[in-house]
């Protein structure tokens, strides 16, 4: 009985100090991971809009969020030149039903056509579902207003609907609440 008691005292002690140990770790890289994840967000958004106006881009205001599972927020871009003048908008999608976690942002611009996307996290498997980064599909959306004819990519299917599908999301909202059609900003 004495044997047992020691044996839990010290899987107790083992768990509590590693339980420790990890809160600890988590609180020492929760900032820098922040820091990252927005530094990696503010260059996606520069790569897509390069003439942006960046001060308005850190204005609260321009940040809106959406009660969305696929559509997270999206951010109002304004002109470097003219800071009354928007742009576009940058939409952060979180994708519907990849595999694994793909989170991207695109960019779409006044007359709601795609402008760009630059992925923020993707988890899928290197090779196949990764390949929704490289160039030549990233080339298929651009300057669409309509993706619904985009091809997949064979052998990641899964992924590149799963990216399609929510550039598609984002051109809709966009047609329905931000374009001419369905008013401004």
């Amino acid at each position: 009985m004495k044997k047992y008691l020691h044996l839990t005292l010290v899987l107790f002690v083992i768990a509590f100090l590693s339980g420790f140990i990890l809160g600890v770790v988590n609180e020492l890289t929760k900032g820098p991971i922040a820091r990252a994840t927005a530094q990696k967000l503010a260059d996606g958004i520069e790569k897509i809009f390069p003439n942006m106006n960046k001060d308005a881009l850190e204005n609260e205001e321009n940040t809106i969020e959406l009660n969305d599972k696929v559509l997270k927020k999206y951010y109002i871009i304004y002109d470097k030149d003219n800071a009354d003048e928007v742009i576009g908008y940058i939409f952060y999608v979180d994708a519907p039903k990849p595999y694994k976690k793909i989170e991207f942002i695109v960019g779409i611009d006044i007359n709601g056509k795609v402008k760009g996307i630059s992925y923020l996290k993707n988890e899928e498997t290197p090779g196949l579902g990764t390949r929704v980064t490289n160039s030549d599909f990233i080339n298929r959306f651009l300057n669409l207003n309509d993706v619904s004819e985009v091809d997949t990519i064979s052998g990641a299917t899964k992924s590149s609907q799963a990216v399609k599908n929510g550039i598609e999301q984002a051109l809709n909202y966009y047609k329905q609440n931000l374009g001419t059609q369905g008013g401004s900003h």
